[in-house]
């Protein structure tokens, strides 16, 4: 698994592209038992995940993560927002109504940018 904030110190779209360039090397079908890329909007180190629930549901359950519910809490640790993260190339996208700072207002979408 791999993640990477869109805001964080490194280029988001080299990531992707070397994303794309390993699922293309190992063919779609293996990529999809042994790869996953996360982006995160803003910081990843801004976010509260269970990453090592992510690992133990792939490995020990046989279910590859497509999402998760993520929170960003502000410096003394209080919950601001929550969104899903969703593996690429889906995106957390907002459903047009409701609280911006809940997650049950997003889902994860296709990218138009694909």
């Amino acid at each position: 698994m791999m993640f990477i904030g869109w805001v964080n110190y490194h280029n988001p779209k080299q990531l992707i592209e070397y994303y794309e360039e390993a699922v293309k090397d190992m063919g779609a079908e293996r990529a999809a038992d042994s790869l996953r890329l996360f982006t995160i909007p803003g910081r990843f180190e801004e976010t509260m995940f269970d990453k090592v629930k992510l690992v133990e549901d792939w490995v020990e359950r046989g279910r590859a993560p497509e999402e998760n519910l993520v929170s960003y809490c502000d410096a003394a640790g209080r919950l601001q927002r929550t969104r899903p993260l969703c593996a690429y190339p889906k995106l957390s996208k907002y459903k047009g109504t409701g609280s911006t700072d809940d997650a049950s207002n997003f889902i994860c979408a296709e990218s138009r940018f694909q």
